[in-house]
């Protein structure tokens, strides 16, 4: 079975860790194929996004 038929099978049970790791893997693997400096400027908007969203969270 392929990653996506894991994934697809995993959603459709209901089986949501199952369902994470898969996108996490996924993930990972991109991440892996990206040149250094793309995975450096992507982890850094990933850090202001976070930053952003709990400045947010605070307001309310």
């Amino acid at each position: 079975m392929t990653e996506a038929g894991v994934l697809h099978r995993a959603i459709d049970e209901r089986k949501w860790e199952t369902a994470a790791l898969c996108l996490l893997v996924a993930v990972a693997e991109a991440a892996n194929r990206l040149p250094p400096q793309a995975l450096d400027e992507m982890l850094e908007l990933l850090a202001a996004n976070t930053a952003t969203h709990r400045q947010r969270r605070k307001r309310r």
